[in-house]
């Protein structure tokens, strides 16, 4: 037999029977291993108070190959006494027994002593499913551990219905203000997070990021100029490596914000020695609608890749003089121009192209500026443009 499902009732009488590992096999499917998020104390491992050579899980809930386990109040565990000469690294873990006593509990894993002791493998097999919560330090004729000996080592559930979600995955981990741009996240980060992934966290609103920079407990985050990261507690942190995962600005997506516009008539008369802007009023597309009034704006802080063309028009040129295009920003001129020597009174046509960096609000604008001393030529519509394309936030 190849097809299965489950669970159905049946008739009266013909009730069909499933198995505990029947429903342990669908249900691990809902949730990955760990421990909820934002329940009691979510089963932390700490000092015990008065220290001494035993520690305290908190309160709180997990799931471990679809089965749950819950604490209702703290859990004191103690550690076996010290080595006389030798530290050792005893494990905190959540144990998943199938076979003989059918639960889930806390355990205590002790480590064996050693001049550089190891902590203990888990043991995750089909009967027996193991989970850490945390590492004890505990040294030589030690008589206490303290929450300086205890290293977390919680991981947390993340749901399976990736889909459902909208393309985000719930981080599971406390995360917290550092800076406008950086979010102080759990250790071990470059082992989760990678440059270019996107984030979403919640301070009231929902905003949104790409992560620029990982360290080992920092996650340095680009808002495009559209959202920074606020003095007060954040909730539900979320990352994504699809496209566009659910909510996300569409603007932040590169590729998305493109525009191309022309001249749509003859533009007459254009001064010498003097830059000119070129009027350009007619849209080819303009995806993001960002064009207006001769310019681009930009919607979001990011680099963008920007070609504009002058074309003069015939019998305008003036043979052997300098003929320029150049692109302004924020109503100066750039380093990015191009200039032309015209060898005849033909059409001319002069190109500038750059990748620029535009903050969020800035605008960009086409030029024309030539040396031809007394004579005023005119600008061609149509081959005259501006085409905008953002390429990268990061």
């Amino acid at each position: 037999m190849s097809e299965y499902s489950r669970f159905f009732g049946g008739p009266e009488g013909s009730v069909p029977e499933y198995t505990q590992p029947q429903f342990a096999e669908v249900l691990e499917k809902i949730f990955s291993d760990g421990v909820f998020t934002s329940i009691g104390d979510d089963l932390a491992v700490v000092e015990n108070d008065p220290v001494s050579l035993s520690v305290v899980v908190g309160l709180g809930e997990a799931w471990i190959q679809g089965f749950w386990y819950q604490n209702t109040a703290d859990l004191t565990k103690t550690l076996a006494a010290a080595d006389p000469d030798n530290d050792r690294i005893d494990r905190i873990v959540l144990r998943l027994d199938t076979i003989t006593n059918f639960k889930i509990s806390v355990e205590v894993l002790t480590g064996t002593p050693a001049g550089s002791p190891a902590a203990p493998a888990l043991t995750q097999t089909a009967s027996t499913y193991e989970i850490s919560l945390a590492q004890v330090s505990v040294l030589a004729n030690a008589t206490s551990v303290n929450n300086a000996k205890i290293t977390d080592e919680r991981t947390y559930v993340v749901e399976q219905n990736f889909k459902a979600l909208g393309g985000w995955i719930p981080a599971g981990q406390s995360w917290s203000y550092a800076s406008a741009s950086t979010i102080t996240v759990p250790s071990g980060a470059a082992s989760i997070y990678q440059i270019g992934d996107k984030i979403k966290i919640t301070q009231t609103t929902d905003k949104f990021f790409y992560i620029s920079a990982v360290a080992d407990t920092v996650l340095t985050v680009n808002g495009a100029g559209l959202y920074t990261v606020a003095n007060t507690a954040i909730t539900l942190p979320c990352y994504s490596r699809t496209h566009q995962p659910f909510g996300f600005p569409i603007k932040m997506i590169p590729g998305y914000v493109k525009c191309r516009v022309a001249l749509s008539a003859e533009q007459s008369n254009i001064a010498a020695d003097t830059a000119t802007k070129v009027l350009l009023d007619s849209e080819i597309f303009d995806t993001g609608g960002d064009f207006a009034s001769y310019k681009f704006v930009a919607p979001v802080t990011a680099k963008y890749l920007i070609h504009g063309v002058v074309t003069w028009v015939s019998g305008s040129v003036i043979a052997d003089k300098l003929f320029v295009t150049m692109l302004y920003v924020d109503g100066a001129a750039q380093a990015a121009q191009n200039s032309k020597h015209s060898r005849t009174t033909n059409t001319l046509s002069v190109e500038v192209s750059d990748l620029i960096n535009l903050a969020k609000d800035s605008y960009v604008e086409l030029y024309a500026y030539h040396f031809a001393g007394a004579n005023t030529p005119d600008i061609a519509p149509s081959t005259t443009y501006m085409s905008i394309h953002m390429i990268s936030v990061l």
